[in-house]
């Protein structure tokens, strides 16, 4: 599987898929979280070359506290997963409606679900705009994320 290479590119690559939803108007069609999910984020990840597959993209990822059932992140993505490396998810994504409003602050929601998946990245969005966190705890155990310096 062919990661993003860097930072950078990930973001170019994003700001061009955005000129492109917005140029063709794609969130109009979306009426729903699930709408979006479909018709704006899977296709965003699979551009990445993320396919939907065990531990590379899991959708609807356990994220209760005991990493088992209970609430679930919309997305969970994987990078050189193994069950003794790196059995965590690399990223977590929690989709919204598009056109929602997403202030800059992290959801509890989010925050919860980074924590307890131990992800080492979190994101939410709505579609257009993908807001990136990492995962302080995973880092030095405080229960909160940090906003990436790009959005």
């Amino acid at each position: 599987m062919k990661y993003i290479e860097s930072e950078e590119k990930l973001f170019r690559t994003l700001k061009i898929w955005k000129n492109a939803i917005v140029k063709k108007n794609l969130e109009a069609n979306c009426s729903d979280e699930r709408d979006t999910e479909e018709l704006l984020i899977t296709p965003f990840l699979r551009r990445l070359k993320w396919k939907i597959e065990p531990k590379k993209m899991e959708l609807q990822y356990p994220a209760g506290p005991d990493g088992k059932g209970g609430e679930k992140v919309d997305y969970a993505l994987f990078r050189d997963w193994s069950p003794f490396l790196h059995p965590h998810p690399w990223l977590v994504i929690e989709a919204k409606k598009a056109g929602e409003e997403m202030p800059l602050e992290a959801p509890k929601q989010l925050i919860r679900y980074a924590v307890n998946t131990r992800a080492r990245y979190a994101c939410w969005t709505n579609g257009i705009n993908w807001i990136w966190y990492k995962n302080v705890r995973y880092l030095d155990n405080k229960e909160k994320l940090t906003k990436e310096p790009k959005k």
